[in-house]
């Protein structure tokens, strides 16, 4: 029997998967690219949807073993499995951009052995819905919520309903990735979108990965790379900038840090930052400088991002509960910054989301 179609074909890599434009808001304060570095990283494709329906499952587990991580897989679509991958190598990190139905992924005791992997592994819901469970910890997950977690240690994930995705950073322990940054987890680590105190830390990670894997440019992959480790380490409370030889740096981080802890207080402002680094408002605001931005437009930029998240992920809320929730100090200010921003008012961003979603 010949090789089937499927395989000769992801061994080239030409399934692609299915692009939709995504509705969240993008946000440039970080990562300004060079108008003429238009390079991007390295990206391998895959997608079930060419694939004839009773080979879908044999493909998608051989490509993950070939990818990712070695897994078995369950369909619960009545239209048969329907997945696509997006993989960004970043060099100390990977990104997987995973689109999809209804179905299950497990990586058992056994297939831990015969594909052993010792990596972190961050799943960000973008989408729709999911369920994670490993050692006796079971966890549903919605759009903004984030799980930290193992690959040595079985697991199970599934996305719950159709168009559910997510973005899953990849940090290698073998090959020192992750080796002096962050310890293995005992547990898988949950941070909730909308009530935990790291809300707003979340919620950049997601706009850090949404931005970069819809625009993957290789200038930028170092930098992003970073950002995300920072900001992983800050959610599992480690502090990888403490290792870093730019002392601007580290104190840019440490003072982002700060501020994204402090998101939702309305008082957080320069002077705040500074007496908490213990640093003049002069000393606090070069150190900005020297990162193409202010302290203030940081914090305004980072409480719009955490509007946009609670505007998507809570129809009922007033308009006013969420200005105060991420830390405006009236519904008029954050009224006028959301449309001074985006263009548009806060009422019309939610409908307007409601339409496209």
């Amino acid at each position: 029997m010949g090789v089937p179609l499927w395989l000769s074909s992801l061994r080239r890599g030409v399934f692609l998967c299915r692009t939709t434009r995504y509705a969240d808001v993008q946000f440039a304060i970080f990562f300004q690219a060079d108008a003429m570095d238009t390079a991007f990283v390295p990206v391998s494709h895959a997608s079930t949807e060419a694939v004839p329906p009773d080979q879908r499952i044999e493909y998608w587990e051989a490509h993950n073993a070939a990818e990712l991580v070695g897994l078995r897989c369950s369909d619960y679509s009545p239209d048969g499995l329907f997945v696509g991958e997006r993989n960004f190598d970043l060099g100390v990190l990977r990104l997987s951009d995973i689109r999809g139905a209804e179905h299950v992924i497990e990586r058992p005791r056994q297939m831990i052995k015969t594909h052993p992997k010792d990596a972190l592994f961050a799943s960000v819901l973008l989408d729709g819905a999911a369920f994670f469970y490993q050692s006796g910890a079971c966890i549903t997950l919605k759009p903004g919520d984030v799980v930290v977690y193992p690959t040595v240690s079985p697991y199970l994930f599934g996305f719950s309903q159709p168009g559910t995705r997510q973005i899953l950073v990849d940090i290698s322990f073998d090959e020192g990735g992750a080796a002096g940054l962050f310890k293995r987890p005992a547990e898988p680590l949950k941070i909730d979108a909308q009530r935990s105190r790291l809300s707003g830390v979340s919620q950049s990670l997601r706009t850090t990965l949404a931005g970069f894997v819809q625009q993957p440019l290789a200038g930028q992959a170092q930098q992003v790379a970073q950002r995300i480790q920072f900001l992983l380490g800050q959610l599992m409370g480690v502090s990888p900038c403490d290792a870093q030889v730019d002392s601007s740096a580290a104190r840019f981080h440490k003072a982002e840090a700060f501020i994204l802890q402090n998101l939702c207080d309305p008082q957080l402002d320069a002077a705040a930052v500074a007496a908490h680094l213990h640093m003049s408002v002069r000393t606090l605001n070069r150190v900005f400088l020297a990162h193409d931005t202010t302290v203030a437009q940081l914090i305004w930029s980072l409480r719009l991002q955490l509007a946009c998240t609670q505007l998507q992920a809570n129809p009922a809320a007033g308009i006013g509960q969420v200005a105060l929730g991420c830390g405006f100090s009236t519904q008029a200010h954050f009224a006028s910054s959301f449309k001074s921003a985006f263009g548009m008012t806060p009422s019309e961003y939610r409908r307007q989301f409601s339409v496209e979603s």
